[in-house]
């Protein structure tokens, strides 16, 4: 081939023969196949895995029949949280699917709380739909478990409002409540009793719920408020020898306080009786030991009652928390003030005010004796 055919030939350009003159080579079988190739391969490829998205969209997160769940979205959920509490309930199998498709459906921002009552079955479109829709989650019945309240209480509040049943929740704090949140939750290592461990909010409840799920939010918010709260103090008082006599001492402070002005002061007189060895000698304490014989006013003869938790019979703090402290009574042993009282009583007609005094003469003239 002579150097010209050669040049002509590397453009593309092939020699006719005879006539000597040169025709250009086909486009679409040289340049424009192997271009056409890969597209082809490329749309095959886009094909299917808009496939597969579909699928993982649409297609039922399980096949067999799988019973119904009731999930709980807590308020101001992120969409992240979100996703691990229904990955963990086996509503979808992975958290980072869940998130990817709510944030291309434009759903992240839109999820509710609330409880939903959800199959397994359903597609992850099917679920974020429901997660989104203002109309889907189940009725919930608002309440509010004021402070101060004990187990027993508690139970009889929920049961009255048809959450659930008061034998099965008294049943269930014995027992089942601490291995199944003990891991979660170690400070109910400290304590044979969550009495005071359950805190005193309004929630949202599903009616006929089970056990494990109320009690699952009233540690939750426990944990919150008043846990955290104890973890972020700056300083500790030695008489106290950790979290739960904290909390037991704040459940003192709360049965005894009408006003949050006098809360911190009050737990500065419990720690005082307590720094010089006197029994704390408070009323509430009998209430509780005499469980369902308590009557409106105590009696000298009460005083005697035979039990740990009788703070007139026996020094230092009782064995657990008496009821549910909220986060003003606790605040108020974190900053007990600092003062020489020994002694408080209700003044007459007084509202729930307390007149303090330092000596028991004075306790008693305060009493009109």
């Amino acid at each position: 081939m002579s150097f010209l055919n050669r040049c002509f030939a590397k453009l593309g350009w092939q020699h006719r023969g005879r006539n000597g003159k040169y025709k250009k080579k086909s486009l679409v079988a040289g340049k424009l196949r192997p271009f056409l190739f890969g597209i082809g391969i490329f749309f095959g490829v886009l094909s299917l895995l808009g496939g597969i998205a579909l699928g993982l969209l649409f297609c039922p997160n399980q096949f067999d029949m799988a019973p119904k769940r009731l999930i709980y979205i807590p308020p101001d959920a992120s969409a992240r949280k979100v996703a691990e509490i229904v990955v963990s309930s086996d509503m979808t199998f992975s958290a980072p699917v869940f998130l990817l498709y709510a944030r291309i459906l434009g759903k992240s921002r839109s999820l509710r709380a609330g409880y939903y009552d959800m199959s397994p079955e359903w597609s992850l479109y099917t679920l974020l739909e429901t997660l989104t829709s203002p109309t889907t989650h189940a009725r919930l019945i608002r309440t509010t478990i004021p402070e101060g309240y004990s187990l027993r209480q508690i139970a009889v509040l929920l049961a009255s409002k048809g959450i659930v049943s008061s034998d099965a929740l008294e049943t269930y704090w014995k027992s089942g409540v601490f291995s199944d949140y003990a891991e979660k939750y170690p400070y109910l290592g400290e304590t044979a009793s969550i009495e005071g461990y359950l805190f005193p909010d309004t929630y949202l409840f599903a009616p006929n719920s089970t056990p494990k799920a109320v009690t699952g939010m009233l540690l939750d918010a426990f944990d919150q408020k008043i846990y955290r709260l104890w973890e972020s103090a700056s300083s500790k008082n030695g008489l106290l020898r950790g979290f739960h006599d904290y909390l037991t001492l704040a459940s003192l402070v709360e049965k005894e306080a009408v006003f949050r002005d006098e809360m911190s002061r009050i737990a500065g007189v419990f720690l005082n009786r307590l720094r010089l060895g006197m029994p704390l000698a408070t009323d509430p304490t009998i209430v509780y030991a005499m469980g369902e014989t308590w009557r409106p006013q105590i009696l000298y003869k009460d005083l005697k009652i035979e039990s740990p938790y009788n703070t007139y019979k026996y020094k230092g703090l009782p064995p657990t928390p008496i009821a549910a402290p909220g986060v003003a009574a606790f605040r108020a042993v974190l900053s007990a003030e600092q003062h020489d009282f020994l002694f408080f009583v209700a003044l007459k007609n007084g509202g729930g005010r307390h007149i303090f005094t330092r000596s028991y003469r004075e306790h008693l003239a305060a009493q009109g004796y």
